[in-house]
């Protein structure tokens, strides 16, 4: 009987029954859009679609005789998730804890180190920026999850996922041993790292060996951010950033050189003066290029490692300079947020052009932010000026702007217009043409984070399935966070290893390993790469390892030289379960009587119960295993029918006592997984307990019923 939530018993077991540690009863897929169909399924309509392991041998069941521990085991500590929403910056150039300001010949560098957001300075042109993620002391000190420093420079690569040695060691096993470090191999190691497995070794396949798959650094114009601007007769330049390719190749439909502009094919940069007498728009497809690294592959990588991007210049009669420039670059967008609400952009116009007794009018739509002064300047009007406040003080990105004057109350949306602009001189209309016009999104005052839950688990080799979403909690729905341009996670583990995100493609990896996958806009996804289960403890359950994770969230900011930084009010905890649960051979014994029995050697060298059960996981035929520590004897597991109804072979043996033995249970997830509750003193409570269908409220959870 199933008593009411309300009884303290119910309550006990609505937190056992989080746990999973025995065998798996396979469940038709769950359609969440039929998640209520699915509630008013009786159970013996679920159970009429299950399939069991084993071909129906009877469940494995995981006895939990300490409740209380078991569940501290399984369940992530809610206090942990409170995070301080301040951003905690050091800039490498000025050595304060405050966001660095680089100038036009100089890209920002963020990485996260222990909590903090540390950012330097890289010279534009410098090979070393490329990749890069701390610049100090003229060279690159740290490389950006997915990129590793080959020689001098850092360069994007991916381990060939499927390889593994003659010993069944991954790329992970070789950076984790430290048998290879930034393609550069240990001493005695030699043998090890180029001996061929299936075609393929470890430095050819591996990229801290120096093999791997390498990819193309993405790279774009420095003027890119504000959209190419030249004038007409004036000089233009953009260089690549960053510019890490020793190679530069122009499309054959480029036509740049027909308006007086040239491309370096050794630097990438664009330069020269427009020599069109009317304003005109020109796009040119440009090819990066490098050579593949001597030690990596031809099998994996082509003898070209190629990156293709576009640049579009516009040449006009006019252009913007903001008066906080101390470059005076020519933009053709005009941006304000809190930090530069003073900001105007004055008018500078093609040579030729006479500005005396001109006057300028700008409309916009939906509505304008902006006017013109006496001087011909841009500036904001007095009803749409920013308003600062000082608890986001560490905010660079954010702003507040309010249409009505004052304070805003709220999250105000991100203002833009399309404006018309008009110069004329007299009754002569000199220049009519388009400008873009930003002011850049507020915070909200109750800060963001993943909703309904900041909890996720995942189980390796299996496509996460979440219903979490980053944003701002308003009137009961998730709104998004406005001007966000990407999500950075500072991540730590409970296993002993860094854990990284390649900021390419947004993957959380542990070694090269992926974990899951983090979108532009906080979005999760991905499939836990298999590798993992070698960073989990053994235990005689599900073993599983628990990351927490600050959420950063990036934000477009008007202030030249800056990449600003907004931090989550409270931090992501993600659970990553094994798919292989293990439960006690001894004792064990299936609803049919089938019995466990020793059946050969698995390993011979195995040294411990950890190596013994590693050998299991990698072996597809292996049932379980029995692992002895006198001799270091690791034998292999099968399950046999009892001896009245099948003969053994004679090399089928009984366990022996003082062995650590376990059965192994393949593909075993959450949502598949029966659990045994063992409750002293209520039996009514105590029993086997399936999954029918996962909780529409929170994802990880799944609705039991008794078996």
């Amino acid at each position: 009987p199933i008593r009411p939530v309300s009884h303290p018993s119910m309550q006990l077991l609505a937190l056992l029954l989080l746990l999973v540690g025995g065998e798996s009863t396979r469940l038709p897929p769950n359609d969440h859009s039929h998640v209520h169909e699915k509630f008013l399924r009786t159970v013996e309509e679920a159970r009429a679609n299950r399939t069991h392991l084993h071909g129906g041998r009877g469940l494995l069941i995981d006895r939990a005789k300490t409740c209380s521990a078991r569940y501290e085991n399984h369940k992530l500590n809610v206090q942990t998730t409170i995070s301080d929403p301040t951003v905690k910056y050091y800039c490498e150039k000025t050595r304060l804890n405050r966001p660095c300001v680089c100038t036009n010949k100089e890209i920002v560098l963020s990485f996260f180190d222990r909590g903090t957001l540390k950012q330097s300075c890289c010279p534009v042109g410098n090979k070393a920026c490329s990749g890069c993620a701390h610049y100090s002391a003229g060279k690159c000190q740290q490389c950006l999850g997915g990129y590793y420093k080959i020689g001098s420079q850092c360069l994007r690569c991916r381990n060939e996922p499927t390889f593994v040695d003659k010993d069944g060691n991954s790329c992970a096993t070789f950076e984790e041993n430290g048998w290879c470090t930034n393609g550069i191999v240990s001493s005695g190691k030699n043998d090890l790292v180029y001996h061929r497995y299936q075609y393929l070794s470890a430095g050819e396949a591996c990229c801290a060996c120096g093999g791997g798959i390498y990819k193309g650094t993405p790279f774009y114009y420095r003027e890119h951010r504000f959209s190419e601007n030249a004038l007409i007769s004036g000089s233009y330049s953009a260089e690549p950033v960053p510019n890490g390719a020793s190679k530069y190749i122009v499309d054959n439909s480029c036509e740049l050189s027909n308006f007086g502009l040239q491309v370096d094919g050794a630097t990438g940069a664009i330069s020269g003066t427009p020599n069109h007498e009317a304003p005109f728009d020109i796009s040119c497809g440009i090819t990066s290029r490098i050579e593949r690294p001597s030690k990596s592959s031809e099998v994996l990588n082509p003898q070209f490692i190629d990156f293709n991007t576009s640049i579009t210049v516009k040449v006009k009669k006019f252009g913007f300079i903001a008066s906080d420039d101390p470059n005076n670059e020519i933009v053709s967008s005009l941006m304000w947020d809190e930090f530069v609400a003073n900001r105007n952009y004055r008018l500078v116009f093609a040579s030729g052009i006479d500005t005396r007794g001109m006057t300028v009018q700008v409309s916009c739509s939906p509505r304008s932010f902006v006017t013109v002064n006496r001087l011909n300047q841009i500036v904001l009007t007095s009803n749409t000026r920013p308003t600062y406040r000082s608890s986001y003080e560490n905010f660079p990105g954010s702003i507040l702007v309010s249409d009505k004057g004052g304070t805003p109350s709220g999250t105000e949306e991100l203002m833009s217009s399309r404006c018309f602009m008009k110069a004329t001189l007299g009754s002569k209309e000199i220049i009519e043409d388009n400008i873009n016009l930003f002011l850049y999104p507020p915070v909200n005052d109750d800060g963001f984070q993943y909703y309904p839950v900041n909890e996720l688990r995942v189980t390796v080799g299996q496509p996460l399935v979440t219903n979490l979403k980053l944003g701002y909690e308003e009137d009961g729905s998730i709104e998004p966070i406005p001007g966000i341009t990407g999500v950075r996670l500072d991540c730590r583990s409970t296993t002993r290893h860094g854990v990284k995100q390649n900021v390419e493609t947004g993957e959380i990896m542990i070694l090269g390993l992926p974990i899951f996958k983090v979108g532009l806009d906080g979005t999760l996804s991905g499939s836990p790469h298999v590798g993992l289960r070698s960073f989990m403890p053994s235990v005689i359950g599900r073993s599983s390892f628990q990351i927490q994770c600050d959420v950063y969230a990036q934000m477009a900011s008007a202030q030249i030289g800056q990449v600003a930084f907004m931090k989550a009010k409270a931090k992501l905890m993600v659970q990553v379960d094994s798919d292989v649960c293990w439960v006690d051979a001894f004792g064990y014994k299936t609803s049919d009587n089938w019995t466990p029995t020793r059946s050969g050697v698995l390993s011979t060298t195995a040294r411990s119960t950890i190596q013994c059960k590693k050998a299991c996981v990698d072996s597809r035929s292996c049932a379980g295993y029995s692992f002895h520590p006198t001799g270091n004897r690791c034998d292999k597991l099968a399950v046999s029918l009892p001896p009245t109804t099948f003969i053994r072979r004679k090399s089928s043996v009984a366990l022996v006592t003082g062995a650590t033995a376990r059965i192994k249970i393949a593909n075993c997830q959450v949502h598949q997984t029966c659990v045994q509750l063992i409750v002293a003193g209520q039996k009514y409570l105590s029993g086997v307990y399936c999954p029918i269908l996962k909780d529409a409220v929170v994802t990880p959870a799944p609705v039991y019923v008794k078996k």
